[in-house]
């Protein structure tokens, strides 16, 4: 009988996906406050709860520190945040 050698799983493929759904749990003042700022700027909840949430992240970097097999040179880097 054949012994399989065990296989070491490859990296996740990307998401095809441009958004993902969540869920976020408020009191009922701060839903009445969500309601009416986005009433007021005339979108919706949703669209006004994932703009303020890119807005509150806009300046944050992810940085993946996984080792990868090609090296990386760090001069080809490009800050998003220099509006040069």
């Amino acid at each position: 009988m054949a012994t399989q050698t065990p296989r070491k799983r490859g990296p996740a493929a990307p998401s095809a996906r441009k958004s993902v759904m969540t869920s976020v749990r408020l009191d009922v003042a701060t839903h009445a406050r969500v309601s009416a700022a986005a009433s007021l700027a005339g979108m919706d909840k949703s669209a006004f709860c994932a703009k303020a949430i890119m807005d509150a992240v806009a300046g944050l970097v992810v940085i993946d520190r996984r080792k990868s097999s090609g090296h990386a040179d760090p001069s080809d880097e490009v800050d998003r945040a220099d509006p040069a």
